[in-house]
């Protein structure tokens, strides 16, 4: 009965409080030394996690927006420069900044591409193909995390932001 175990179990919310806080430092601690650990010995060796970009980046292009042979491989080889433009081991910030600058170059390269080519290349395919693997699964686990660790408001604006990415990409994709 749940009634008994609470009332035999007082606890103040202010030890509620510091218990939560305790688990989310723990939490933090095993997160970075799991991040340690991946990055004294990666799961995969650079070229193959290299590949398996270009392979996503190509795929998505593809199967988004029924992209032909040329925009997949547009968008494969652009998926492998934004890989080489995260390669480095940086802080949450600067790999916003630096995604910013890949995306922004392989927009660049893209309508310039679809510009020149307007009959054999697809702009959406290359240039969502290519940044398909910025848009990753971790934001939403991490502004999640954020979010119950009373950081709302920075936690909210991350949710926000992969939403309304996440919407976009499902938008451009139902239209189609």
């Amino acid at each position: 009965n749940a009634t008994e175990i609470q009332s035999f179990w007082t606890i103040e919310p202010s030890i509620k409080e510091l218990f939560t806080r305790l688990a989310t430092i723990e939490a933090d601690r095993a997160i970075d030394a799991i991040k340690e650990q991946m990055a004294t010995r990666p799961l995969y060796p650079r070229p193959i996690y290299l590949l398996f970009r270009v392979i996503s980046s190509a795929g998505a292009a593809g199967l988004w927006f029924s992209a032909s042979w040329l925009d997949m491989l547009v968008a494969g080889s652009l998926g492998l420069v934004v890989a080489l433009f995260e390669g480095a081991t940086l802080w949450k910030h600067e790999r916003m900044i630096l995604e910013v600058v890949a995306a922004w170059v392989v927009g660049l390269v893209a309508g310039l591409l679809s510009l020149s080519f307007p009959s054999h290349l697809c702009f959406g395919g290359m240039a969502v193909g290519a940044v398909v693997d910025i848009l990753q699964g971790f934001r939403v686990v991490y502004s999640i995390m954020e979010i119950m660790s009373k950081h709302t408001v920075a936690g909210g604006a991350d949710f926000l932001e992969v939403s309304a990415v996440a919407a976009s990409i499902c938008s451009r994709v139902c239209l189609t």
